[in-house]
């Protein structure tokens, strides 16, 4: 969580919600988001969204600027990722 994160209340009751969702809906049909959601433990970790992306760079390029990162809400980390083995359009 980042420093807006409302303690107490779930991930859908957080400021900029709709806002978030809309952004990554968006990414998702420009084919950069592959997949993601929330993560059903009670860890620190809040969700995962796997970007197609040429570069780490063009990864936080592409979340960098969501609701969520911009207003405080979270914080994000970019992890780069090999895909070993998944559907063809996952795979680089």
């Amino acid at each position: 969580p980042g420093p807006a994160w409302r303690a107490g209340a779930p991930l859908e009751e957080q400021l900029f919600t709709v806002e978030h969702a809309v952004h990554l809906q968006k990414l998702y049909q420009e084919q950069k988001v592959f997949m993601g959601g929330p993560c059903e433990d009670k860890s620190d970790l809040l969700s995962v969204v796997v970007l197609q992306a040429a570069s780490e760079t063009e990864a936080f390029g592409s979340i960098q600027d969501n609701p969520f990162v911009t207003q405080g809400v979270v914080k994000i980390e970019v992890h780069p990722w090999q895909v070993v083995f998944g559907p063809p359009s996952a795979e680089r």
